[in-house]
């Protein structure tokens, strides 16, 4: 039987970090290195290709100017020619400007080598020339004397661009060795960047099981110990059991609540809720509403006032807008004892904003409530008091909500004085 290795979270997250920095750095060293390699390639080719190309031209110009008895001359400085041989008619090679640029046993031994056609690199007594060599039928006219050749040598002392080739080449080396310096710390960070995502699902998964088992927990251990006690006594009616079947139905009412709100939580943590942006009839989506919970009002005593301004429309998802006015509507009703009143104002602003408003004479939060209402599950002592049948869901919801809609949602409370949310949305 095949083993399974199981990783918790923490080593998993861990593995996949050094993966991705592994693989961080194999690209990062590798397209360096084919850098650094293409530049002294490059580097290498160019230089020859320069140095040959001269040659050639300067083959031709030899050529040209010994079509005469003239005094012959490069208008360069001695140390920048090269050393050009033609073959005589006697087998000789003959150079008809000596100079002192190169060794006459380098010469010598150069010309004793069998040298081919077209450019190559020879090295004598450790140093590097060039060699250029021209077949032909040239006619070389040097004073009196006028000689046909079918070969010309030219050498070129090719030493010192050798050397700072090998200076390249180390150099280069030496930024491979010390990159690793740089990209080895650079992967890893890389790496830990890009498991942020990664851990943020994770840390999301747990934080969804845990909000659900937290918050199913009570009501499925109510439904559970009706359900036990209702089994007790298997003769007794339906009627007999009528406040155990209650109790069980409005646990499983709770739960339904509870993971409808949970599950809205969660496709905001993945963005994976599709927000549908349309047309918006603002006004008449806040009216219905209120219409909609005027009876919660009245059943409580509270007076439900509204001063919604006719026509308003902004751009965004109709059914989470309707679900946003739900959730603020509802806690200002829930929140606010008999006798109380509920005002819900609708209103344009300046700079083409709409203003949604929603105040009430409930018990209101303290400061340290305020900074805590939008955390998940947190309700103060008041708050569960007023309400214990409450999530602690509906502002986080309502504040996802709000920001999808690049909205701006403001609080204004006192204990015991009420609470005022405002809401400002860019209108169309």
């Amino acid at each position: 039987m095949r083993s399974q290795q199981v990783y918790t979270a923490g080593a998993l997250s861990k593995k996949i970090a050094r993966r991705f920095a592994l693989s961080n750095f194999v690209t990062m060293f590798s397209l360096f290195a084919v850098f650094v390699i293409v530049l002294n390639v490059w580097a290498t080719v160019f230089s020859y290709w320069h140095i040959d190309a001269r040659s050639a031209y300067q083959v031709e110009a030899f050529v040209d100017e010994h079509q005469s008895a003239e005094n012959h001359s490069y208008g360069l400085s001695t140390s920048l020619l090269p050393i050009i041989y033609f073959e005589t008619e006697t087998g000789e090679y003959l150079n008809p400007h000596p100079v002192s640029q190169i060794v006459e046993a380098d010469i010598d031994e150069l010309l004793s080598r069998d040298l081919g056609e077209g450019d190559t690199t020879e090295i004598v007594n450790g140093q590097y020339y060039r060699v250029h060599r021209a077949a032909g039928d040239f006619s070389i006219q040097e004073g009196d004397r006028h000689y046909n050749t079918h070969d010309i040598i030219l050498f070129r002392d090719i030493s010192g661009d050798i050397a700072m080739q090998n200076e390249l080449r180390l150099a280069s080396a030496l930024c491979l060795l010390l990159s690793l310096a740089i990209i080895v710390p650079m992967s890893y960070r890389m790496a830990q960047r890009s498991i942020v995502p990664i851990n943020e699902a994770w840390r999301k998964q747990r934080q969804f099981a845990a909000d659900a088992s937290h918050k199913l927990k009570n009501p499925l251990a109510v439904a559970k110990a009706n359900v036990e006690m209702i089994m007790r006594h298997p003769e007794h009616t339906v009627e007999e059991e009528q406040a155990g079947l209650e109790a069980v139905f409005h646990s499983t009412e709770k739960m339904n609540t509870v993971l409808s709100a949970l599950l809205t939580m969660a496709r905001a943590d993945a963005d994976g809720d599709e927000i549908v942006y349309e047309d918006v009839a603002l006004s008449a989506t806040l009216a219905r509403v209120c219409e909609d919970v005027s009876q919660i009002a009245r059943d409580r005593g509270i007076r439900l006032q509204t001063a919604i301004e006719p026509g308003t429309r902004i751009v965004g998802d109709p059914e989470r807008i309707e679900e946003l006015f739900t959730i603020l509507v509802e806690n200002a009703l829930l929140y606010t004892g008999e006798g109380g009143s509920v005002h819900v104002g609708l209103s344009s602003a300046a700079k083409g904003k709409v203003v949604v408003e929603v105040r009430d004479t409930g018990i209101g939060m303290s400061a340290d409530d305020i900074s805590m209402a939008f955390q998940r599950f947190y309700r103060s002592g008041s708050a569960r008091s007023m309400n214990p049948e409450g999530t602690g869901l509906g502002l986080p919801i309502a504040q996802w909500i709000v920001d999808r809609h690049n909205a701006v949602m403001d609080i204004a409370s006192e204990p015991a004085q009420g609470t005022t949310i405002r809401i400002t949305f860019d209108a169309r």
